[in-house]
Formats: C-alpha cells, structure tokens, sequence
C-alpha cells in the first residue's frame, strides 16, 4: 500500500482523464495508469472501486486480508461470531487511510472491540465513539479513518455505499483537505471564501472555540451545489468549542444541512460528520 496513497487530487489533477464541467478530477493513489475522473456534471462526489472478499470467524487480532493495502472495500462473511481488536494492513496503516467494512454474513455479527490492550499491537486499535465496541450487524458496514496522531483506527457508521462522482482506486486517502482558520460566530452558506481550498478538498478541518454552520456551497456549477458532492468536517482537537451544524437552518435553500434526527449536530473537539449532497447537504456518518 505504500506506493498507492498520495491522497486526492483537486481539480485538473495530471491523472485524472474526466473532462467533465460539474465534477473536478480527483486522482487516487498513484499507480501505474492512475483513476478516471468524473463525466460531465458528476459533480464532486466519490466511488470507492476495488474490493476483497474473506470468510472471518473467531477473535482476530491485527487482521492483515489478502490485498487489503490495495482496496477500500472489504466484505467479510461472519460465517461465525467475529470478534477483530485490530486491523494491521499491509505495507502499515498511514494517516488518513480508510476502510468501508461490510458484514455479507447471513446470522452473526462482526465486533470491533475498543482499544483492546489484550491481543492487538496498540497502533492498529480501533477508537469506537463513546468508548464502546462496536457492532457491525449481518448486511451492515462501518467506516473506518486511520488517525496516525493518535495511532488507532477511528470508528464510523456510513449510510450509503455508493457516492456518485469520481472512482477512487486503491485504498482511499483523506489527505487533500482545507483547514479552516479560527471560525466563530454563525456561517451562512460556508464557501470557497470562507475557506480558501474548500471547493476542491474533500476533507474540511476546522478551528474552533464555537461557531455554527448552517449550509454550505461547495464546488458549485452555475452557482448550485452539485448532486453526488461529499465530503467531511472535522472539528481539530485543539479546538475549544463545538461545531454546530444545524438543521435546516437559516441557509440559502439549496445549500441547506438536514440531519437524521432532525436536531442540529454539535461535533466536538477531535470528532467529524459525513455530508453528502441530493438537493440538500445530508449527514450520513458522525464519528
């Protein structure tokens, strides 16, 4: 995996071949011939290509799949109660990698067990939200980001697989990002001259001791967000306040956040959302 993770590429990337107005070209991972990028008006979403497939069972730690350092996806049939306490791919993890885990098992679950000091090496450890293992259901999946800082797997749920736009081959890598300065206060539709970089970065990381977002316009083609368009927000942990998104707040209606529950989502310091954009941005994942 080391020679496949040099992050995404923002538009008009020397890899990417989609020609496309609506969707910037990302590229993978460098390879030999390198991604396609996204057609026309595919806006900036994500594909993840690649997968591998394993039959799984018992308690396993630092779990090394065949091909793992080369594919985001892994489908793993629980043909028994599984139990992982680390993931340890090959060529070693590296900030930023991330992994969608789908159970394909028909009855038994997959577990991954929080910072397990009994049987795995302490950097390929999983940091599951609220401290707690984490259960993946038969035909559920978890999302995970390797956080090199803290040296552990951080732990996600994910409500979809499919995110129209650029393909994404090899292990995907959430290194082309745009860091906010200090925000405070509340942002109405948070745009490229909010955060220089915004547009193209697919990770969002944000300085803080408080501000709330209530929308967003991100990559926009004739001035409108584009269907398919992802990304994630990151509070820093050396922020000292939450990031507030609020739900269907007082954004230009296109650009508006709707969450799953209808109330707004505070992120605090060191903790991230998932949005993907339809006609409104919608949070599918809070880490």
């Amino acid at each position: 995996m080391s020679d496949i993770r040099k992050g995404l590429q923002g538009a008009q990337g020397p890899r990417g071949e989609g020609d496309g107005d609506g969707g910037r070209g990302r590229r993978g991972h460098a390879g030999p011939t390198g991604p396609t990028g996204p057609g026309a008006g595919s806006g900036s979403g994500l594909t993840l290509s690649g997968r591998l497939d394993e039959n799984v069972s018992g308690t396993i730690a630092d779990f090394t799949p065949t091909g793992g350092g080369n594919v985001s996806r892994w489908y793993l049939d629980a043909i028994l109660g599984t139990r992982f306490s680390g993931f340890a791919v090959t060529g070693g993890n590296i900030d930023g990698d991330v992994v969608f885990v789908y159970n394909t098992g028909a009855s038994h679950s997959i577990s991954l067990l929080n910072d397990d000091g009994v049987h795995s090496t302490p950097a390929n450890r999983f940091l599951n939200p609220n401290g707690v293992d984490w259960v993946i259901d038969p035909g559920g999946m978890a999302m995970l980001v390797y956080d090199a800082t803290a040296q552990r797997w951080r732990t996600g749920a994910f409500g979809t697989t499919t995110l129209p736009g650029a393909t994404i081959e090899g292990n995907l890598a959430l290194a082309f990002r745009a860091d906010s300065g200090v925000l405070s206060g509340t942002i109405n539709d948070l745009q490229e001259s909010t955060v220089p970089g915004f547009d193209a970065a697919y990770a969002l990381r944000v300085q803080t001791a408080g501000v709330i977002i209530t929308g967003f316009l991100k990559a926009p083609v004739a001035g409108n967000n584009v269907a398919g368009s992802t990304f994630v927000i990151e509070n820093l942990d050396s922020s000292s306040g939450n990031i507030t998104l609020t739900n269907n707040g007082t954004s230009s209606a296109g650009n508006k956040i709707f969450t799953p529950t209808g109330a707004s989502v505070n992120l605090a310091p060191g903790h991230s959302a998932i949005l993907l954009y339809d006609t409104v941005w919608r949070i599918i994942s809070i880490t």
